[in-house]
């Protein structure tokens, strides 16, 4: 079977969330082959409760949970364990060539600890079984349709550990993957990238933290030494600037909530969370469980419809 023949695997997500209802919404607005992973019954239980009939599609079925779990809005092991599961086949599926993409519908991390697991999400996980460096990515579209695109250098760790965690190496290997992401599956041949600094106004010349001057300012100049197009620190209140941020094929944050609060705000919740450096294209929606929500009926499957798609370009420009 040739990747124009294969399905596109989508995982379950934390069944208390709205992970059905978004994929059984997303499902009406996409024609394309679907292997649905993680519980069978809860998606059939899914298409009951909110109404909505899965298209034809396939499953790989996870083992059935109990369906009073569906939408239930708590964070439990046994809930924990089933998102779990989900992603760990997913990852495999993709890695056998068995699915095109993988596209992740949101779990509680919380809830995997509860069921024994620290995998801190879905990149370091799928990372860990790809046996691959991931890099967290995210790709959406503004309200006038320019593309945004980020990289982040740490991920989910506290804000107390970065000053450890922004080294030369992490600030490496997110550029040159990330670099790489864009070059092999985005088509782009020589993209321009920007590197957010760490410090406010990037330090200022070590008036506001030394990790500028130590460290992102030797490893940028060492990129441009090698002819790539590359330019930072540049302090993160103008690098998210309209006049500044579209000079860019690529934003590089150096934590979390230095990049995904521009970057939510600016794509308006259609934006799509990407792992860079896998050898096969992960998508997932860029939000959460929405646990408050859940079973409502009212949930915006926007991004999980974007995540859909672009995993589906991605895959078409191989």
């Amino acid at each position: 079977m040739n990747n124009t023949e294969l399905p596109i695997g989508i995982t379950s997500g934390d069944i208390a969330g709205i992970g059905p209802e978004i994929i059984l919404r997303s499902l009406q607005k996409i024609q394309t082959k679907i292997l649905l992973i993680g519980p069978k019954n809860i998606f059939l239980e899914a298409e009951k409760k909110i109404g909505i009939n899965l298209p034809e599609c396939d499953f790989a079925d996870t083992g059935s949970i109990d369906a009073k779990f569906l939408f239930l809005k708590k964070n439990l092991p046994e809930i924990g364990k089933s998102s779990h599961d989900a992603v760990v086949l997913g990852a495999q599926l993709a890695l056998s060539k068995k699915i095109s993409v993988l596209v992740t519908a949101p779990i509680s991390k919380f809830a995997w600890q509860l069921a024994g697991f620290s995998d801190p999400g879905h990149t370091e996980l799928i990372g860990k079984i790809a046996q691959k460096k991931p890099v967290m990515g995210f790709i959406g579209r503004e309200t006038e349709g320019a593309v945004l695109r980020l990289a982040l250098v740490t991920i989910h760790d506290p804000i107390s550990k970065l000053h450890d965690l922004i080294t030369a190496k992490s600030i490496e290997e997110t550029v040159r993957i990330a670099r790489d992401f864009l070059v092999s599956r985005v088509k782009i041949s020589n993209p321009k990238i920007a590197v957010a600094g760490f410090n406010p106004h990037s330090g200022e010349g070590g008036k506001i933290g030394n990790e500028e001057i130590e460290t992102i300012i030797p490893e940028i100049t060492k990129y441009k030494s090698e002819g790539i197009n590359i330019d930072g620190p540049i302090p993160a209140d103008a690098l998210f600037s309209h006049r500044i941020r579209r000079r860019y094929d690529l934003l590089i944050a150096m934590y979390h909530d230095q990049g995904l609060t521009a970057f939510k705000a600016l794509t308006s919740g259609t934006g799509v969370n990407v792992t860079m450096g896998l050898p096969f294209i992960r998508t997932s929606p860029d939000h959460g469980t929405a646990f408050e929500i859940a079973g409502k009926g009212i949930a915006d499957p926007s991004s999980m419809i974007s995540a859909i798609k672009l995993a589906l370009e991605l895959k078409n420009a191989e």
